[in-house]
């Protein structure tokens, strides 16, 4: 038992390790920037009246703090494996959101997460029939979402399952690497224009947000080169 305990202190003290030095001034920055942005988020679910699916997004956000967490101490694949599951409980919250059967069906236990229905070309949430349904004006820009979403998955999946060349980069212990905190920085920032590109995209024409204000402020940066988005925006502000 005393070996056990001290190999599982020894851990936390290369945890301690990687921690200082991850967080030095730019690294930190780029990392509130991430988390702030997830923090936002978590303030637009609050103003969505009774939704169900808000469910999956608050455990999406769980997963997306819990990879800061991995990242910042040297566990590189726990990071990237809390990182995908952010994406996909995520996106999939936004497609069950329009399937209010199925999400039922989810919630009792009684539905898997298939990822492929998320991003499915006639069905899934960057399709046009979603568009169709609820911003018809983004149908343009869907494509290279669907696009980006998938490949997105794609290479975070090597990290998950082990591909011999993404785990060669991952080092034997617990310590700091540039290089894969530069790697994750760039995906979660990819991830989160993603997440908020699709909830702009499900909830943006919908009132079914009792702060149409804060909504507004989440989706203001970053988007201001969509103009469906923008001008919605602006015809808002302006009432």
């Amino acid at each position: 038992m005393n070996e056990f305990v001290a190999s599982i202190k020894e851990n936390n003290r290369r945890f301690n390790e990687a921690i200082d030095a991850t967080c030095t001034s730019s690294n930190s920055q780029a990392l509130i920037i991430c988390n702030n942005e997830i923090c936002e988020l978590e303030l637009w679910f609050d103003t969505l009246t009774i939704r169900k699916e808000v469910y999956l997004y608050k455990m999406a956000t769980k997963d997306f703090f819990s990879s800061i967490v991995s990242v910042c101490s040297g566990q590189y694949r726990q990071a990237f494996f809390s990182l995908r599951y952010f994406l996909e409980h995520y996106l999939f919250g936004v497609y069950l959101s329009a399937r209010e059967m199925e999400l039922n069906i989810w919630l009792r236990g009684k539905r898997d997460i298939y990822w492929s229905e998320v991003t499915d070309p006639d069905k899934g949430i960057f399709s046009n029939n979603m568009s169709l349904a609820f911003f018809p004006e983004l149908a343009e820009y869907n494509p290279q979402f669907q696009i980006l979403s998938k490949k997105l998955y794609r290479e975070i999946s090597e990290f998950v399952h082990g591909n011999p060349e993404k785990s060669n980069l991952i080092p034997s212990s617990y310590q700091f690497d540039q290089v894969l905190f530069e790697n994750w920085i760039e995906k979660a920032q990819n991830i989160v224009y993603v997440v908020k590109y699709a909830t702009a995209l499900r909830y943006m024409t919908e009132d079914t947000h009792s702060d149409v204000l804060k909504f507004n402020e989440l989706l203001a940066d970053g988007f201001k080169e969509f103009d469906p988005i923008e001008r919605l925006i602006s015809e808002r502000s302006s009432r």
